[in-house]
């Protein structure tokens, strides 16, 4: 399959332009596509590619050096691909766009030093695995479905990364925290692991809570959230932020890990302490 180089060389920002690229000619399904420091131009148009079976590249590539947009607020290119790898400090607006071939984004890493405005912003259907090392993200509310997201490097406890996953986001599967300065998340969750950094829920149950050194606020916004069972290994579970009813139905915490538990919290049905713990 063919590698493609951004250039904008048609000055026209279209990505179905073939003159925009190097070889010259618009990517088609299996292809890579680069944007580098060299030919750093916006794109502007020509970004639904979600027609007919859909556009599915092997790799979308920004690197560092990038500054311009891909896309705009009601504009995201719409597309799938293997890999995304974001890298620029223009906003990458990127929408997961299945065709009628069911190819959807298989991976899609932020490794980008924008912290001001959005690195990117991310929608769509299906997306297997979010990785975020760097940057500000923002993830939409009318996202379906993501099956892995991963903040932070565990090596880095001051990653920078800051990710807001809007009201309206329907599920994660496994969320894995390992630093980070920020994390909102709204939708269910099925299994979270939290090693460093600072999480709070806004709307959604979690199935499964390990926290090993994290800040978790489970900040619920409906009638009554819930996490079914919540291990805690160290760090800090804060149910204080708001005063709506909540729910653990499982709850295990060992020997330093604060339990910050408000008043409208409703009593386990299960509760194990390890050790001589107290309330916090």
């Amino acid at each position: 399959m063919a590698t493609k180089t951004w250039t904008g060389g048609a000055a026209d920002g279209n990505f179905n332009t073939a003159g925009n690229y190097s070889t010259s000619g618009k990517p088609a399904t299996g292809d890579s596509l680069f944007f580098t420091k060299s030919n750093d131009s916006p794109v502007t148009a020509g970004l639904d590619q979600s027609g007919g079976t859909g556009l599915h590249l092997a790799l979308i590539q920004t690197e560092l050096g990038f500054d311009s947009a891909i896309g705009a607020s009601g504009n995201s290119l719409i597309i799938t691909a293997d890999r995304v790898v974001h890298r620029g400090r223009g906003t990458l607006w990127y929408k997961d766009g299945t065709g009628t071939e069911l190819q959807w984004t298989k991976e899609i890493l932020i490794a980008s030093p924008t912290t001001s405005q959005n690195a990117a912003v991310l929608d769509g259907n299906a997306i297997e695995r979010i990785l975020l090392r760097r940057g500000r993200t923002q993830i939409a509310g009318s996202t379906e479905a993501i099956g892995r997201l991963e903040i932070g490097y565990e090596s880095n406890p001051l990653s920078d990364v800051i990710c807001n996953v809007a009201a309206g986001a329907k599920a994660i599967g496994h969320l894995l925290l390992n630093s980070g300065r920020e994390l909102v998340t709204n939708g269910a969750v099925n299994v979270a692991v939290c090693r460093s950094g600072e999480w709070k829920h806004e709307a959604g149950v979690i199935g499964f809570l390990v926290n090993a050194g994290a800040t978790v606020v489970f900040n619920p916004d409906s009638t009554q959230g819930e996490i079914r069972t919540a291990f805690l290994m160290a760090g800090t579970l804060d149910t204080l932020q708001t005063q709506r009813v909540k729910r653990i139905r499982r709850l295990l915490r060992l020997p330093g890990a604060r339990f910050l538990r408000d008043k409208n919290l409703l009593v386990p049905d299960e509760e194990l302490y390890i050790g001589d713990l107290e309330d916090s």
